[in-house]
């Protein structure tokens, strides 16, 4: 509902809303101070009206204006501005005295929707207006536009109050405020004030002035290997920003998983470049080899990893104890499913029929399968997709030794115990007659994740299970299921961690301005940015960033998601270097035996446990 920003509409308003029946209202008021009390006129009591940035005497949800305009005059540094702001805000008045106690002389120019072009062109024609702020972004582009079209001589400084954006703009200077934020917080205030029946007043945190970069002038080159990823394309896009403000050349490699292992294998190979990503799954055997501890680079990065996500910094950071690299795109499994099927009634009922329980997202890998078997047209002639579900097998066996650990962690939540891999166990069997299951299910076994991600955004597939960084092809130019997706925990709610960290190569000549730029990407707003151009979030305020969560919804899922990832894949408690990578390939070469040489389950299993027992020596490093 629209007031328009006049009163007696706002009081037809609330008496249609409560025609309505409406339990609650949230509003921005135009009724000033006491607005409360008309309200409860209408027969609204207090507690179930939240006034919304302008005060209305009740419970009331908004920012802090006072600490905006403490910022902004230091900011500005002037003893003299233009102050453009609507004329019923509550909180515009609460900014506009806040400015008077920190700036000698403001002219304050209260506008409405009637006046508001009339009020603006005086502004420019006084010609005194040397540095103007506005209270919202419309009044801001309405300034400008006035301003460069019909006083283009004026020399006018322009910084207004505005929503947090993600991507960088040139178009003002702004003080950002999070109102998709602030428009989730209203919604639970409003909810926990009808259940409490309580008043509250909660004043969010600003954002304020967000540098994208000030960086240090240094002019040097800097060579980085990426694996081939969304994220990494996202991050080229950054590094060549950087180049241009920083004088810093940076040449970014796109690589192949198997180009980037080769590079780990020695400092030697590593020595071409001075920031390499490295990956989960061999940090803490490759990253003391051929990565300078960041406690042995002058630049520090505290900052960096006190905003960092819950559950992040060990498994992509530490090796015993010490920081190599620090966390850049950690990513977590992610059961993605067809929305739309899972909730047609027609599929629900035939479904029921023939399993007798109900169509829901699987938290077990055996209804995963009956469902896979429900939506593939070789089990169900009548299924609407050809295919139940994605499986991957790889280049190398490495990638169906994840598919492996993604089942075996939904039974147990430790591969090892004392020191040996607990192959021969029913937890184990389970996991692999699991990945057989599905033989009839696939369209193929694929080699990689972007090939999954790019199947079940054909729309041919019912379900796939990704590592999150790869689920952006979901919204792709080309995706048919855009607006299909469901998503939850995978099955056993242990997903594996993937993603990877970025570290500086012993042998970088630059190894300061590296770990600048690795730092700079790693934090606010650059994160967030990166995570909305198809990256992964990093820090806890890309999760309140609300266009990035919008169009990726499932990354508010990974706030808890990290500390939930629990399934020990190695013989060792402290992130000691264990060759995951080589035990990795060694589960997958036994589910290769089975899937494609029909080895017996029991056999593949044999095998793999005796060779790792013959020379346990190989995994574990002293």
């Amino acid at each position: 509902y629209y007031s328009e920003d006049d009163s007696e509409q706002e009081r037809n308003l609330i008496e249609r809303i409560k025609s309505s029946m409406a339990i609650g209202i949230a509003t921005y008021t135009t009724l000033g101070k006491r607005a409360v009390a008309t309200y409860q006129a209408y027969g609204y009591e207090p507690h179930q009206v939240l006034f919304v940035e302008r005060s209305g005497g009740g419970s009331y949800l908004g920012f802090d204006y006072t600490n905006a305009a403490h910022a902004i005059a230091e900011h500005l540094g002037t003893d003299s501005l233009t102050l453009v702001s609507e004329e019923q805000a509550s909180q515009d008045e609460q900014f506009s005295k806040a400015l008077e106690t920190r700036v000698g002389h403001i002219k304050h120019v209260r506008t409405n929707t009637f006046s508001r072009k009339s009020k603006l062109f005086a502004v420019y024609e006084e010609k005194g207006a040397k540095v103007v702020v506005t209270t919202s972004l419309a009044l801001a582009r309405m300034c400008r536009s006035i301003q460069t079209s019909f006083f283009p001589e004026t020399e006018s400084a322009l910084l207004t109050l505005a929503p947090l954006t993600t991507l960088p703009e040139q178009e003002f200077e702004k003080y950002e405020l999070n109102y998709r934020y602030l428009g989730r917080k209203a919604a639970e205030q409003l909810l926990s004030g009808l259940q409490s029946q309580k008043t509250e007043t909660l004043t969010l945190a600003n954002n304020g002035f967000r540098t994208w970069l000030k960086p240090k002038k240094t002019a040097c080159s800097l060579r980085m290997l990426l694996l081939d990823t969304p994220h990494s394309i996202a991050m080229e896009h950054f590094a060549r920003m950087y180049g241009r403000q920083s004088g810093v050349s940076i040449s970014v490699e796109i690589a192949s998983y198997e180009r980037i292992n080769e590079v780990l294998v020695s400092e030697d190979n590593a020595s071409e470049y001075d920031i390499l990503r490295i990956g989960a799954d061999v940090f803490s055997w490759d990253a003391p080899k051929v990565l300078k501890p960041l406690d042995k680079i002058a630049y520090g990065v505290e900052t960096v990893f006190a905003n960092l996500l819950d559950g992040v910094e060990r498994p992509f950071s530490h090796v015993q104890g010490r920081r190599y690299a620090v966390p850049i795109s950690p990513s977590l499994q992610v059961l993605y499913y067809r929305k739309d099927l899972f909730e047609k009634p027609v599929y629900r009922r035939l479904y029921q029929e023939a399993y007798h329980e109900s169509l829901e997202v699987p938290t077990t890998f055996a209804q995963y399968n009956r469902i896979a078997s429900f939506f593939s047209q070789a089990m169900n002639p009548d299924s609407p997709v050809p295919y139940g579900s994605t499986l991957l097998m790889g280049k190398t066996p490495i990638v169906a030794g994840t598919e492996f650990m993604t089942r075996y962690f939904s039974y147990a939540p430790s591969l090892f115990a004392d020191g040996f891999p607990l192959l021969l166990t029913s937890e184990a069997e389970q996991a692999f007659s699991d990945i057989l299951a599905l033989r009839k299910t696939i369209k193929k076994p694929l080699e990689w994740w972007s090939e999954a991600a790019e199947e079940f955004a054909n729309g041919t597939t019912a379900m796939t299970i990704l590592f999150s960084n790869f689920a952006s092809e979901f919204f792709g130019k080309n995706s048919q299921v855009s607006d299909k997706v469901g998503y939850s925990m995978i099955p056993g709610s242990r997903p594996l961690l993937g993603g990877g960290s970025l570290g500086v190569t012993k042998a970088s000549q630059h190894p300061e301005e590296a770990l600048r730029f690795i730092s700079w990407l790693a934090s606010e707003p650059v994160a967030s940015a990166v995570a909305l151009l198809g990256g992964n979030p990093i820090t806890k305020a890309t999760l309140t960033n609300y266009e990035v969560i919008e169009t990726y919804p499932w990354m508010e899922m990974l706030s808890t998601g990290f500390t939930k990832a629990l399934g020990q894949r190695t013989p060792l408690q402290d992130n000691a270097p264990f060759h995951d990578h080589k035990f990795v390939h060694l589960l997958g070469s036994a589910v290769w035996a089975c899937w494609y040489e029909d080895v017996s389950i029991k056999e593949a299993l044999q095998k793999a446990y005796d060779t790792y027992c013959k020379e346990p020596e190989r995994y574990i490093q002293a």
